[in-house]
């Protein structure tokens, strides 16, 4: 059965759910130019990303769906928020670091550490994704992984792309940024049988 609904980038972020991109999926490919279109997106407000599709039919648990299309945005969306938290950390806004940091990652109620990531990125980029980008402890720069060098080639040029656009960003223009993101829209088509999923892929 097909399901399809309106929801915003806070919505999807705020739901208690891992979002996977199965190992089948192809990889994280979006290059800076992309970064560029995406940004410019962000910065106008009332962005429509399109279409996300995902399958619930293999879930393990209700908190968890497979990402058939839309992996390429939706990472993205992710490494723009660890831009925004770097940039968040360097002027020492503590409350928007943290408000960021709950939407890239599970925390723990007690201690206040992420724990599980929200997004499990493609293979391509699984593990410098989750050392880096959903990681609040890493520092914003650093990557400096030797045997990862087609992952951090994958994602430095987007990530070092959005740093150099917030740059000189102050709290109130992150906050407007970030709302603007977060208002964006996708529509989102759950899907409940693998093969609707792939039909669904194809066409969109």
């Amino acid at each position: 059965m097909i399901k399809p609904s309106d929801k915003t980038v806070r919505g999807i972020l705020d739901d208690s759910v891992r979002y996977i991109v199965p190992e089948y999926q192809r990889n994280f490919e979006w290059k800076k130019e992309h970064a560029e279109e995406f940004f410019e997106d962000v910065s106008a407000g009332n962005s429509y990303f399109g279409t996300l599709v995902f399958d619930v039919s293999k879930k393990q648990s209700e908190k968890e769906v497979f990402i058939v299309d839309g992996q390429q945005r939706l990472t993205t969306i992710f490494i723009f928020l660890a831009a925004c938290r770097f940039r968040a950390r360097a002027i020492k806004s503590t409350g928007q670091v943290n408000a960021i940091q709950t939407k890239l990652s599970f925390m723990n109620d007690t201690t206040g550490d992420s724990e599980i990531p929200k997004l499990e990125a493609s293979p391509s980029i699984q593990d410098i994704f989750k050392e880096t980008i959903v990681h609040n402890k890493w520092d914003g720069k650093t990557f400096n992984f030797t045997q990862k060098k087609r992952e951090i080639a994958k994602i430095k040029p987007i990530y070092t792309f959005f740093v150099e656009k917030i740059g000189k960003f102050n709290r109130e223009e992150i906050r407007d940024i970030l709302e603007k993101l977060y208002d964006s829209s996708f529509v989102v088509i759950e899907i409940e049988e693998t093969q609707e999923a792939f039909d669904i892929f194809e066409r969109t």
